[in-house]
């Protein structure tokens, strides 16, 4: 009954003590009061004059809003003790004078009672409202709610038993003290208050009066929404309230009216406490909190109808039930959630407007429609058609208010974001020059990147041929590479006159480049004369590749060069093969890729994909390894079209590909066909052993998603991995514990080395529950899980609270308990125990749970695991044995 209990942290246990105790007293005084008033008002006044009782308390509610306005931020405590005493002294003088006020005196009674009332639970939960976050406060508000039941059942009860002996005007004695006692509760919450900074705004500033609050509201889609859902609902209720209490005094002599209105309270308050105990925060989990708010007004739709259809009594007993047992319970609980989740500002400056002037506005309104109506007609059914609609619009409010809601949770999550856009423009006049600048630099570098830069603006054409003219080797081999590539013939006669005097590699990259332009079968029987070997090189393959050589006399030449040459010789290699058509020198080529040198890498990669044959691909693959070069490789492979995306599929199915490469496998399916590659990927999620690669599928997913919001993926393979996911961060968490809990308990296991092994294992658990949060992004496209992951990670309360709220909202209900309790901020021993589903803890030994590691899919679990034995010299298991074997 109590398993609200369970929830609270002890950290949170003084305030919510207080609390609960607080607002028992509070409401205690006040079943009391209640008890009193409608007694003496309804044995002298007919129930008829209700009408203008709420009429009169929103008059004065407008007039008493209007110095609440101007209320601070700060001292909410002071204020909440102030207005208890202040009740207090107001409800003695009633106590001493009533008798000479006569019938004014009880009109102004039901209107200070009212008032009374509502001012004190609008300070009280705005003071609760400031002090927590909204995760606790959902933890809290069903326990702390329960001391309204509590308290007005023990307040029904009292009066029950006071209204035998003592008449019902001595009954507000009994209110006083109680409101007396209150009074200390918020002293006591002000000594574990947070310390908060003092409000910027200056009293001129501060809540500026009715006007400005209407505005705020008004330009507020959620406040609005809320202010007319309490409007909306106030006059349902009053609606409701009033025919009941009607009824009542017709059928009840008023002698017995106040024992009577004393059961049916008690009755009622009994209802309230056990659902605020029993069923507030299930529903408030289950439902969320706008859809707990549509329970109330769902139960007097049903009552509207019986009511409707002929079942007036059934009806009416249904819809008094709800009123008394949900109002004060689940429903007051939700909305006082809604609050939460608003800055203080505007909490502070539109709570009071909605609860006291929106709650007393709609009971006018509600009153003037009944006076109206009475004059007119006394048919019944003109007020169940009214309930029954106004209890539609409700739900409907209630509904349409969770959007605005969960945009109030994105807010605080973007509010830390920073959004960068990047566009680059087509290149200006005077961005030409200031590349064509950098063509005359010192540094090779940036003369080299201003020719790409070029090349991909599609300027190459003003690349002056006299680059050709530059000191550095690399800036002349890489300009005749862009000429060519380029289609351009202009460069021709500048590179024969530097022939000659060039470098050797350069000597090469020119042959290369002449040939491509225009073979000259002369020009290169004379260069494989050159006493240079790479010129020989360049020049034989140009030559065998014609069909102007036989290859035999060069091939060991090719083979020495690619194998054991420096870089500026294998350059210069790459580029004849590159600019050769035949498949006779692709050993050479895959040969050259085991070489350090990035450019090199680049030069044959280049090659590679210029000629796009399926024996590259191994090589292709292999290269991702390397970052420096992991793009340009995965773009080669891309460029080889449906082979390659076949040969990676297969690579990432076999085991036997050195892990470093399979770890870069999803990167470079993922820039294939988008669902050709969802589809691999996807298929194999679910039974990768390594976590590496199943980390980089999701990711790559993600970034798919993020590129194609609509791209459609198999939700049923996505929630199947989640629930993997969570089961192993729940197995993970239970491993931790219990080799803390043996390291704890057993002294000869108390080394440095274990250490290791506990942090190895909460890295574990933080990647499962990660990748776990990814999928469910993947599986929740409207929401931006990237947003939650990171505020779930937050030190801040408020960014952590936002997140989970989210979360809450958009998992599915199969796996949102689980989550929710793998992300708890309980004790770990707590946690564990949290998802009975997935998850049964178990109990076993030190020696047991190392050979788990060692018979696990964990490379490193089990080489921490070996060293630990052998450290620890544990007796032997039989995985250790098969391990060694």
């Amino acid at each position: 009954m109590f398993s609200s209990l369970s929830f609270i942290r002890p950290a949170e246990r003084y305030t919510a003590a207080i609390s609960f105790v607080t607002l028992a007293v509070v409401m205690v005084g006040h079943a009391v009061l209640e008890t009193a008033r409608d007694a003496l008002f309804l044995s002298s006044i007919p129930a008829t004059n209700l009408p203008w009782v709420y009429l009169a308390i929103a008059a004065v509610s407008l007039v008493v809003q209007k110095f609440e306005s101007r209320i601070p931020e700060d001292g909410l405590h002071w204020i909440l003790s102030g207005w208890l005493l202040f009740s207090a002294a107001v409800t003695f003088a009633f106590w001493l004078l009533l008798e000479q006020l006569g019938r004014i005196g009880l009109y102004a009674l039901y209107v200070w009672s009212g008032l009374m009332v509502s001012l004190v639970l609008v300070h009280f939960w705005t003071l609760l409202s400031a002090l927590v976050t909204m995760t606790s406060a959902k933890r809290l508000f069903s326990f702390i709610g329960a001391g309204s039941g509590f308290g007005a059942i023990l307040g029904s009860g009292v009066a029950v038993v006071a209204t035998e002996y003592v008449p019902a005007r001595d009954l507000l004695l009994f209110s006083v003290g109680t409101l007396i006692l209150a009074a200390v509760g918020p002293y006591m919450l002000a000594r574990r208050a947070p310390t908060t900074e003092p409000s910027e705004s200056s009293d001129e500033d501060a809540m500026s009066g009715i006007a400005d609050t209407i505005r705020t509201i008004a330009g507020n889609p959620y406040a609005w929404r809320l202010a007319a859902l309490v409007f909306i609902g106030t006059i349902t209720v009053t609606f409701v309230d009033i025919l009941f209490k009607a009824t009542a005094a017709d059928a009840i002599e008023p002698e017995r009216l106040a024992r009577f209105f004393a059961v049916v309270y008690l009755i009622l308050n009994v209802l309230s406490l056990g659902i605020q105990l029993v069923v507030v925060q299930p529903i408030i989990r289950r439902l969320s909190v706008s859809g707990a708010l549509t329970v109330l007004p769902s139960v007097l739709v049903v009552g509207a109808v019986s009511m409707l259809s002929g079942s007036s009594v059934l009806g009416a007993l249904l819809m008094k039930s709800a009123d008394g047992a949900l109002r004060h319970s689940l429903h007051r609980t939700a909305l006082e959630l809604l609050y939460v989740p608003l800055s203080s500002k505007i909490r502070m400056k539109v709570k009071t407007f909605i609860d006291v002037a929106g709650q007393r506005g709609g009971q006018a309104v509600a009153s003037l429609v009944l006076l109206a109506g009475l004059a007119v007609s006394q048919d019944g059914h003109v007020y169940m058609t009214a309930v029954l609609v106004l209890a539609l619009t409700w739900i409907w409010l209630a509904r349409s208010l969770n959007k605005h809601y969960l945009n109030l949770f994105r807010s605080v999550l973007k509010s830390d974001t920073i959004e960068i856009g990047l566009d680059y423009p087509d290149l200006d006049v005077g961005s030409l020059e200031s590349m064509l600048e950098a063509l005359n630099s010192e540094d090779d570098a940036r003369v080299i990147a201003a020719m790409k830069l070029l090349e991909e603006e599609r300027k190459a054409n003003v690349i002056p041929a006299l680059i050709l003219y530059h000191p550095s080797g690399q800036v002349v081999v890489e300009a005749l590479e862009t000429f060519v590539r380029n289609g351009r013939t202009d460069f021709i006669p500048v590179a024969k006159r530097i022939e000659s005097d060039a470098a050797p590699a350069v000597q090469a990259a020119i042959l290369a480049a002449l040939t491509s332009i225009k073979p000259d079968q002369q020009l290169l029987r004379d260069r494989l004369k050159s006493e240079d070997e790479t010129v020989q090189a360049v020049a034989s393959i140009l030559a065998v590749d014609k069909g102007w050589e036989a290859s035999e006399p060069w091939e060991g030449l090719w083979s020495r060069l690619a194998s054991d040459g420096h870089d500026e010789q294998k350059r210069a290699l790459i580029q004849a093969i590159r600019s050769a058509e035949s498949d006779e020198f692709d050993e050479e080529l895959i040969m050259m890729a085991q070489t350090q040198n990035p450019d090199t890498k680049v030069a044959i990669i280049n090659a590679m994909r210029h000629h796009a044959r399926p024996a590259f691909l191994p090589a292709l693959r292999d290269m991702m390894i390397d970052r420096r070069v992991r793009e340009e490789a995965t773009e080669a492979l891309l460029g080889c079209g449906l082979d390659a995306f076949d040969f990676l599929s297969k690579s990432l199915n076999d085991s036997d590909v050195p892990q470093r490469v399979r770890w870069q496998l999803p990167f470079a399916l993922s820039r294939f066909d988008d669902e050709r590659a969802v589809g691999i990927l996807l298929e194999h999620l679910p039974d990768e052993q390594d976590g590496m690669v199943r980390y980089r599928i999701v990711r790559e997913l993600e970034g798919m998603r993020l590129l194609q919001p609509k791209l459609k993926l198999d939700k049923n393979i996505l929630f199947r991995c989640a629930e993997s996911n969570l089961r192993q961060a729940f197995q993970l968490l239970d491993y931790r514990l219990t080799a803390q809990r043996e390291i704890e308990e057993r002294p000869e296991l108390q080394i440095e080395d274990q250490e290791l092994l506990l942090r190895l294992l909460y890295d574990k658990e933080t990647n499962a529950t990660d990748i776990l949060l990814r999928l469910l992004g993947l599986l929740n496209g409207e929401e931006d899980f990237s947003g939650i992951i990171r505020g779930v990670r937050a030190s801040n309360p408020k960014r952590r609270s936002s997140s989970l709220e989210l979360l809450e909202h958009a998992l599915d209900p199969r796996i949102r308990d689980s989550v929710l309790a793998l992300l708890d901020d309980r004790p770990d021993i707590d946690r564990v125990y949290g998802s009975p589903e997935y998850h049964q803890p178990e109990v076993m030994e030190y020696e047991e749970l190392l050979d788990i590691f060692l018979t696990g899919d964990s490379e490193m679990l089990r080489l921490i695991a070996m060293h630990l034995i052998d450290r620890l010299d544990l007796r032997p298991i039989v995985a250790l044995g098969q391990w060694r074997a």
